[in-house]
């Protein structure tokens, strides 16, 4: 969604500082080289028969990982077409939800390696690690109608290894996605929109009427998602006044609210707090009116203590900012209580923390997080008789509002158990692993428990007879691997059962993504091996990379930009370059666009994948990364071209751009123009291609104008020239025009 742009790439006026970064550079090289027709790429690769470049050792196999699921989620009772943002992400992955019944299924290929768009950062901030770059496949998501609301996981997984867990948030409300407008109109509530802040210094605005007098409340789920958006949402209303605003500055998700008047009109804005972005800085915003006669809670007044009546469960609303609630409670000695304090529940997004003191104030016991939840909970058998204290406090920052609601329980802990085991475990074909299950004991149990693994993948296996002993936490579990098994993945459980009380207790363990995976059969690395060469700006660079087989791998091999490189990338870009069989070594050309600082090495590191037959036969794909890093140091450009910051375009007459033309000596090939796809909303404007000789430094561009489209506005566009040095690759440079249109009234 296009809504407010700082300028970072070549700034000119303020309207050019406003509207300059609409224009889309990310797919700079795949461009150009489409326009080329991959002359440059063809005749840059070199090839090199044989197989001892480098001595060949084990092991580059990078496993993939999860970034973010787009839309974040949906309603309850629909399918939802998805766009799944993976790292180092594979034709052949498999997807698997940690819910039984929501069904999440691949429907597409991997795209190719998403390079941010710009604008981009310079200076300081351009020295802070990158994001790491995506492929996104489309994929569906289907929530059965009685899903109840709130956050759930999901996992991916190929032959070179499992993920840990991406979440998605299922909601009650109906659901709307953001669209490529500047403000976008809601045209009713309550609503829950999914977004995503994909640029720095980006702002999504939402427009929405309230119909009557009420409080309104917005929440924003962005944390629980696992989306590094550090979000700011401010509400403002039809004259631009602020009446509302949070900001997450320890964290977490946001919740707001606000009285609003019937008939009136306001606007939700939503960003990063340090105005960063990325496809992976998705967010859910719901925004729903509460009528008036609804505001009663259950509501313990904070900083002073009441006294419970053990067992109990109480409801709370941390309502003053950084203040904690307090509860007194009598125990005996010998009594085990069960205490949990849960936000979660109560559809809130505080964080809580529980804590025990004793007569003197004293701290016996506390805590934050439990297992795979921001929800605490502990036993606690208290030392002597008497009163007891329990404070419940936030630590994310949302407390201060009648949103900041929770739970506590207090009961009684019966003797039982609990089984825990990791997320995830890859083990490769024909080996071993090992992994750890843990128990957590309750109301005093101690007895043995005996444990089985459920659904183990085909050639995977473990000990038969397992058994934690009395009073034993945790026991270490070997996986063996066949070394004739497929490569595959299955949601593992553990079941445990004890007998509690002369009665048998059967507990299962959340599930484990446990997979099988291939060797890769080759290793790529740098010539260079972490050298710098300098090379022009707005070119590509022929960086060598060398490959070593093992001897009975006789595959073709792509080459691929890595998911996580080492600097800010800045629009430093890639393509997708397949090797042959018998080639060891190869140019990979890697574009260096023309803004680039001189001051700052860059660097590239790039993945090989290959399809390899797993040992019952399947065809998977196996991903080695490089080991070393292909540098370069940019230098001046050797070509650019510039235009009026502004020109004004009156309907009825041609509109031509003049394009100054400043060129190296050493290019003295012919020169392309080409309009350049904004890719964010419907544009009035289009050119075809067009060509200019190489002794041109003046020109005017023709560009054709749908006056259906045309409104009083400004236009940002784009120009690219391209022409290729010595015929080998492509130098590119652009320009971005301001077009301001004076229609009539």
């Amino acid at each position: 969604m296009r809504r407010l742009f700082a300028q970072i790439v070549y700034p000119r006026s303020q309207k050019a500082r406003k509207l300059n970064t609409m224009s889309s550079i990310t797919d700079s090289l795949a461009n150009v080289l489409r326009h080329v027709k991959m002359v440059a790429v063809v005749k840059m690769v070199a090839v090199v028969v044989g197989y001892s470049i480098f001595p060949f050792s084990a092991n580059a196999q990078l496993p993939p990982s999860i970034g973010y699921m787009y839309p974040p989620g949906g309603q309850a009772g629909q399918t939802v077409e998805v766009s799944l943002g993976g790292y180092d992400w594979t034709p052949d992955m498999q997807v698997f939800v940690r819910h039984e019944r929501i069904h999440l299924e691949i429907v597409g290929k991997p795209g190719p390696v998403v390079v941010p768009e710009p604008p981009y950062w310079f200076g300081k901030k351009a020295r802070r690690s990158p994001y790491k770059l995506p492929r996104e496949t489309k994929a569906r998501l289907t929530i059965p109608a009685d899903v109840p609301p709130g956050v759930y996981k999901w996992q991916a997984a190929n032959a070179n290894g499992a993920t840990a867990s991406g979440r998605f948030s299922v909601t009650a409300a109906p659901h709307q996605l953001e669209s490529t407008a500047a403000v976008n109109v809601i045209e009713t509530l309550p609503v829950c929109i999914s977004g995503q802040i994909k640029r720095i210094r980006e702002v999504d605005r939402f427009q929405f009427l309230v119909k009557t007098d009420s409080t309104v409340k917005c929440a924003l789920v962005a944390s629980s998602i696992a989306s590094p958006l550090r979000a700011v949402v401010e509400v403002r209303d039809a004259t631009g006044k602020l009446v509302a605003e949070a900001a997450d500055t320890a964290g977490g998700d946001l919740n707001l609210a606000f009285r609003a008047r019937a008939g009136e009109s306001y606007i939700a804005a939503v960003y990063d707090l340090d105005f960063s972005g990325d496809g992976s800085f998705v967010y859910q915003l719901s925004i729903a009116p509460q009528p008036e006669n609804a505001e009663a809670t259950v509501t313990v007044p904070s900083d002073l203590t009441s006294t419970l009546s053990a067992p109990a469960v109480v409801a709370g609303v941390l309502e003053t900012k950084h203040v904690a609630d307090r509860y007194r409670m009598f125990s005996q000695v010998g009594e085990i209580w069960a205490i949990s304090v849960s936000g979660e529940k109560t559809g809130s997004h505080v964080d809580p923390t529980v804590t025990v003191l004793d007569a003197t104030g004293k701290e016996l016991q506390s805590s934050d997080d439990s297992e795979g939840s921001t929800d605490a909970r502990f036993e606690f058998s208290p030392p002597t008789a008497g009163d007891y204290e329990i404070v419940v406090s936030d630590l994310s920052g949302s407390s201060g509002s009648l949103a900041a609601t929770y739970e506590l329980s207090i009961q009684r802990s019966a003797p039982d158990f609990q089984l825990q085991i990791a997320e995830l475990l890859a083990v490769r074909i024909g080996g071993t692993a090992t992994m750890e299950l843990k128990a957590t004991r309750q109301g005093g149990f101690t007895d043995p428990i005996d444990v089985k693994f459920v659904g183990l993948p085909p050639g995977m296996h473990v000990a038969e007879k397992l058994q934690l002993a009395a009073k034993q936490n945790s026991l270490k579990v070997e996986v063996k691997v066949d070394d004739k098994s497929a490569a595959t993945a299955a949601m593992v459980s553990v079941e445990g059962q004890a007998v509690i009380n002369e009665r048998s207790v059967q507990r299962t363990t959340a599930p484990m993504l446990m997979c099988t995976t291939i060797k890769p059969p080759f290793e790529i690395d740098a010539e260079g091996q972490d050298d710098v060469t300098k090379w022009p700006r707005g070119t590509t660079f022929p960086a060598p990379v060398l490959i070593a087989r093992n001897p009975e791998f006789k595959g073709e091999i792509l080459l691929e930009m890595t998911s996580e490189q080492g600097r800010h990338i800045q629009g430093i870009s890639g393509p997708e370059l397949k090797v042959g069989p018998t080639v060891s070594r190869v140019l990979y050309p890697v574009f260096l666009p023309e803004w680039l600082e001189t001051t700052r090495t860059s660097r590239m590191v790039v993945n090989g994948v290959a399809q390899v037959a797993d040992p019952q036969g399947n065809l998977r794909y196996s991903l080695s990364r490089q080991k070393t890093r292909m540098g370069f140091l940019p230098t001046g450009a050797l070509l650019k071209i510039s235009t009026e910051p502004e020109i004004i375009y009156e309907p009825g007459t041609t509109l031509a751009i003049p394009v100054s033309i400043h060129r190296d000596a050493s290019l003295n090939q012919s020169l392309t123009l080409t309009l350049v796809s904004q890719g964010h909303e419907p544009s009035p404007f289009s050119a075809a291609t067009q060509n200019y000789p190489q002794d041109a430094s003046r020109c005017e561009f023709g560009i054709d104008v749908d006056m259906r489209r045309v409104t009083n506005k400004e236009y940002a566009i784009t120009i690219r020239a391209t022409l290729m040095k010595d015929e080998e690759y492509p130098v590119v440079s652009e320009t971005t025009v301001i077009i301001s249109t004076r229609l009539t009234q």
